[in-house]
């Protein structure tokens, strides 16, 4: 029941976000409060820290590649593209026959 509670607490202030609190210090909080109050040890860290730092790296990734410049690829026209693809080869195989 604890471990729920701290849930919601933390949902609640993700949400919120009173005072512009982010997200992450919502999370953070959270989980400082699940390990005061013994609803997780040290040995659960244990058990998911290689998911952990998986998940850290990706954000650390996406964060280097936004400062680098490196944008999502705008694929608005893609379909037409990928349509004259389909349709020039539909083209060709009919003209062969």
């Amino acid at each position: 029941m604890t471990s729920l509670l701290i849930f919601l607490f933390t949902v609640l202030l993700v949400v919120w976000q009173p005072r512009g609190l982010k997200p992450a210090y919502s999370a953070a909080l959270g989980a400082i409060i699940a390990f005061l109050l013994g609803v997780i040890h040290l040995p659960d860290l244990a058990i998911v820290w290689n998911d952990t730092l998986t998940l850290v790296s990706l954000i650390v990734i996406s964060l280097l590649l936004d400062q680098a410049g490196v944008r999502r690829v705008d694929n608005s026209s893609a379909p037409t593209a990928l349509n004259g693809i389909a349709t020039s080869s539909r083209a060709s195989s009919h003209s062969g026959s």
